[in-house]
C-alpha cells in the first residue's frame, strides 16, 4: 500500500487513518467501533500479512463465498483464515508486508 501524504504535515489524525487502513478498515472510527470478531480477523490478517495481502484475502474469501453460494460470518472467516493461512505452510505474499523488521538486541 502506498500513500501520497505530505510527511512534513503528518498529523495524529493521518496516522490514525493510516493504521485503520492497514488493518482493513475505512477509517479510525470504524476500527474503534468494530465488533470483537472483526478486530480478531483484522489482527490475524495483520499478523500474517507475509502470507497473504489484505486485498488478496478479500478476493480469496469472495471467491469461496461465490463457490459455496453463501456469505460467511466473520467468525467463519476467522476459522477459514486459521486453517488455510495460519496453520498451513507454503503461502508467501509476493508483496511482502508493511511491518518493520524486529531487531535483535
Amino acid at each position: 500500500m502506498e500513500f501520497d501524504w505530505d510527511e512534513e504535515n503528518f498529523s495524529l489524525m493521518k496516522a490514525q487513518h493510516l493504521v485503520a487502513l492497514l488493518m482493513g478498515f475505512k477509517n479510525w472510527a470504524d476500527l474503534l467501533h468494530a465488533p470483537k470478531f472483526d478486530l480478531e480477523l483484522a489482527k490475524l490478517l495483520f499478523d500474517h500479512q507475509e502470507k497473504i495481502h489484505l486485498e488478496d484475502w478479500s478476493i480469496y474469501i469472495a471467491q469461496a463465498e461465490r463457490d459455496n453460494d453463501t456469505t460467511f460470518s466473520t467468525k467463519e472467516k476467522i476459522e477459514i483464515f486459521k486453517q488455510v493461512f495460519v496453520n498451513a505452510e507454503g503461502y508467501d505474499n509476493p508483496f511482502g508486508d508493511c511491518r518493520l523488521e524486529k531487531r535483535a538486541h
